[in-house]
């Protein structure tokens, strides 16, 4: 665990350390602080390195004000449709799950954010859900987005400690 842990703290420093430097150097503002978004995700998700493979369906409705440019404080509701395979067992499982981000508009539409999650079935596990994306704007209010997200769950017992998600997204942008 101690290896994957400083390989995830590598990663959100590298990433980190590019969001810095992209904007202390001024790159011109995407979104303008007063707007809204509404839009929804649809996630798959596999794990890697495992004995017991695993896989999930997300799909997720979001909503995302931007109080200054650029700068978006979102909000997901996420079904999560699962196969989970543990020591050669297989089990269905649908969870709900919330997801309360930050989301940052670096350039011509990249994108980077954070956040947490919570499983509504079970007590809150602390764990850090965060990625990047890109808008391409069809238009000044519509954008289809690709994202890859990781999840790095750090409780002890947790079957996923460490997933990651390929999602398209669609997001309609208002004032």
């Amino acid at each position: 665990h101690l290896i994957m842990n400083l390989r995830s703290f590598r990663i959100i420093n590298i990433i980190l350390a590019l969001l810095f430097m992209i904007v202390h150097n001024g790159f011109s503002q995407i979104i303008p602080s007063g707007t809204w978004a509404v839009g929804a995700d649809a996630s798959l998700y596999f794990t890697l390195k495992s004995a017991d493979p695993s896989g999930s369906i997300y799909i997720a409705p979001l909503v995302e004000y931007y109080p200054i440019n650029n700068l978006g404080i979102g909000f997901k509701g996420i079904i999560d449709y699962s196969k989970l395979t543990n020591n050669g067992f297989t089990e269905i499982s649908t969870n709900q799950i919330l997801q309360p981000y930050l989301k940052y508009f670096l350039y011509k539409g990249l994108s980077i954010f954070a956040g947490t999650q919570y499983v509504l079935e079970f007590n809150y596990q602390v764990n850090i859900h965060w990625g990047l994306g890109y808008s391409h704007f069809f238009s000044k209010r519509v954008a289809f987005t690709p994202l890859i997200e990781f999840n790095h769950n750090f409780y002890q017992y947790a079957p996923r400690p460490f997933h990651t998600n390929f999602s398209i997204g669609a997001t309609y942008f208002f004032k």
